[in-house]
């Protein structure tokens, strides 16, 4: 599933006004950007799965692609560089990806699933925790386009999690 097309409005917008984003929302970009690049390298490693979470990585890859493209051309068109030093999460990100990486077989699907659907859901509470925030109109309508699509990618997650815990 595509998000609509929010950048064309907020282009023609932009190049009227040129106006530089307030550094608390350039900040909230570059950290969108960054949980997007997070989640890439799941769906990444998702594919190295069975059929099923491949299938999911391979879907979910695309969807954050796309996004991520949005948030880079909205960061490009408002000033705002993402050219920024891996922090704290990414580091843990890539912790946590090579002891996945180490994983296979259900073992494999079980944590990238999990991992995938908590990632997922933090996403979410962050992007809804920034609507009780003043922030600048456009980025908060390019955020609020990618919940629909996180919010059904983290249910399959859940839902094909679930199919691979073990029997009691």
């Amino acid at each position: 599933m595509r998000w609509p097309v929010v950048l064309a409005t907020c282009a023609a917008a932009t190049v009227a006004v040129a106006q530089p984003l307030a550094p608390q929302d350039a900040v909230v970009v570059v950290a969108e950007h960054h949980a997007i690049q997070r989640e890439l390298a799941l769906a990444d490693l998702a594919q190295h799965g069975s059929e099923r979470v491949a299938e999911l990585g391979r879907h979910l890859g695309r969807d954050l692609g796309f996004a991520d493209d949005q948030v880079a051309t909205f960061a490009h068109m408002r000033g705002v560089s993402l050219d920024t030093p891996p922090d704290a999460w990414d580091r843990a990100a890539a912790d946590r990806l090579q002891r996945l990486a180490r994983l296979d077989g259900v073992a494999f699907d079980r944590e990238v699933l999990a991992a995938i659907d908590g990632d997922l859901g933090r996403h979410l509470d962050w992007l809804d925790s920034l609507a009780h925030e003043r922030r600048d109109g456009q980025l908060m309508t390019l955020l609020a386009t990618m919940k629909p699509t996180l919010a059904r990618y983290q249910g399959q997650a859940a839902w094909l999690q679930r199919r691979f815990r073990p029997a009691t």
